[in-house]
């Protein structure tokens, strides 16, 4: 009888594998094992905290996630982590840096910022003002530049809300349903006159048209440098109450003539009929 001996020559990676395979078994038994932490970079891509430091995804082998320092490229930094089934399998603690500390405080600081743009309808200054009055200088003292952080929380807000593109002529501006109400569920936009190259757009709600029909007093203005595109000016309408001065309502205008005012001045009147100032002022 013969026998056949087969020999298998183990590499350095088998029993790294193997190692890893241990290591996933022994952390699952570990009542200590701790859930992984992440942060974004500016980029939005997600990147691991471990021990005070940050790393980014290297490559992705089978069921483990490769990770290595954010500092490798810069730095040369040789860190390095294995993470596979939410736990760390195996890590390189060997930086040639300290901790970033800071700099991961400032990261989740920017998530914040930008989860509170995406959710919430305060200011830019007021979500800034928010989420970094009680900072520690030395986190303070890394964040972006102010205007670049307001520049970011518009960008989040109008991706959220799924900003479009702007158009290049009236016929192609379109109006999606939801633009059409504010936030309270009233409707916003009693008018538009329709696709063509003097197109006006009313902005107001009921509530407003309704106090105006109370008003004997109101104050028209136009702004122009603030107008959207394909619009000349924002014209708006405010009615004077107990000596306040109330904006309500917004059309857009496409030019600044005396026919396009008389149009809007119709309009309001079919809107709310027995509309009838005795003063108005432009």
């Amino acid at each position: 009888v013969g026998f056949t001996c087969v020999t298998r020559i183990y590499t350095g990676v088998d029993l790294m594998i193997g190692q890893f395979d241990s290591n996933i078994q022994s952390c699952k038994k570990s009542k200590a094992t701790m859930p992984l932490e992440f942060v974004l970079s500016q980029k939005g891509n997600q990147q691991l905290v471990n021990k005070g430091f940050v790393y980014t995804t290297d490559k992705i082998k089978e069921d483990k996630h490769i990770w290595k320092c954010v500092h490798y490229n810069r730095h040369k930094c040789l860190g390095r982590v294995w993470t596979a089934e939410d736990i760390v399998i195996y890590e390189n603690d060997k930086h040639n840096h300290v901790p970033d500390v800071a700099e991961i405080r400032v990261k989740e600081v920017m998530a914040s910022i930008k989860q509170k743009a995406e959710t919430v309808m305060d200011t830019p200054q007021q979500i800034l003002a928010s989420v970094t009055s009680c900072l520690p200088a030395a986190v303070a003292g890394i964040l972006p530049p102010v205007a670049g952080i307001k520049r970011n929380i518009l960008k989040a807000r109008q991706k959220a809300a799924g900003a479009m593109s702007c158009p290049t002529n009236m016929r192609d501006l379109l109006i999606p349903d939801k633009y059409t109400y504010t936030v309270a569920g009233d409707k916003f936009l009693p008018f538009d006159s329709g696709a063509s190259d003097n197109r006006i757009i009313i902005f107001s709600t009921q509530n407003n048209l309704d106090l105006m029909a109370t008003c004997d007093h109101w104050y028209a203005d136009g702004t122009f440098k603030t107008s959207p595109p394909l619009f000349q000016q924002v014209f708006t309408i405010h009615a004077i109450k107990y000596n306040n001065v109330l904006p309500t309502v917004y059309p857009l205008l496409p030019d600044k003539c005396q026919n396009t005012y008389s149009r809007v001045l119709d309009k309001l009147k079919l809107l709310k009929p027995g509309l009838s100032p005795l003063q108005s002022v432009l």
